[in-house]
């Protein structure tokens, strides 16, 4: 009965250590997995840095095209003003009369009573056999500078179509002031019918006119403008990290 009683002590006293022992565990564990799961959930705050990019503004010289007016003297050379006042026309000047037309008697010796007892045959008409056309053009200078005038001439023979070339004739004229073109030819075909011609129209001289106009050029300027350019930059943030992580027991 006494060993059956103090096995019955010994044994209660062993579960009793064993249950505590038990016990002890369970709390050990506990407060490990209390650690574990506090030192990866909770948070601490701390600064850290970052990079990243940012657009960051500067100033650069651009160019740039534009339009820009300005004056200047342009000078065009443009013919004198003039009016003609007679268009080219001809008249003729007969230089030789060597033919007779008519035939009159003329008494070169008289009787005593007064008679006529002799007779000359005297010419009193005699025809051209000689003659000079004139071809003329009259101009008029109506601007204010003098100039030259020049225009060529030439007479045609309307019955056997011969032609010939007088030249030219030139002539300064005077502002406001009229002048005379011509030429002339001479011939011995009195008869025939003539007419005077061009070779050459009406030249003018030219004047110098000048004037200031306003006229545009392309012109390149430069001007300061902000661009942005991408940089890399670092700045302070606040990060969070375990208490294991601060306290270095596993890598951040």
């Amino acid at each position: 009965m006494v060993e059956e009683e103090f096995s019955k002590k010994s044994k209660t006293k062993y579960e009793g250590i064993k249950t505590k022992r038990i016990l002890a565990l369970v709390v050990v564990v506990f407060v490990l997995g209390l650690f574990w799961v506090t030192g990866n959930t909770v948070k601490v705050p701390y600064t850290g840095k970052i990079t990243e990019w940012v657009k960051e503004p500067y100033e650069a010289q651009e160019s740039y095209q534009e339009q820009e007016p300005y004056t200047t003297t342009e000078c065009n050379d443009i013919p004198i003003k003039y009016v003609i006042t007679q268009s080219y026309t001809q008249d003729s000047t007969c230089i030789e009369r060597n033919t007779c037309t008519h035939w009159t008697q003329q008494c070169n010796s008289w009787t005593w009573y007064g008679g006529c007892s002799g007779y000359t045959d005297v010419c009193d008409s005699w025809a051209c056999s000689r003659m000079t056309i004139n071809c003329y053009l009259k101009v008029k200078n109506i601007d204010d500078e003098g100039g030259t005038f020049s225009y060529g001439f030439k007479i045609k023979n309307m019955d056997t179509g011969f032609v010939q070339e007088l030249g030219t004739s030139s002539v300064y004229i005077q502002p406001t002031m009229e002048g005379t073109l011509g030429k002339s030819y001479t011939t011995n075909r009195v008869s025939d019918r003539w007419n005077c011609e061009t070779t050459q129209y009406l030249q003018v001289s030219n004047k110098r006119e000048c004037k200031d106009v306003v006229r545009t050029r392309t012109v390149t300027k430069y001007r300061t403008v902000t661009k942005y350019q991408d940089v890399q930059k670092e700045r302070e943030v606040v990060k969070y990290r375990t208490l294991f992580q601060d306290w270095g027991l596993v890598p951040t």
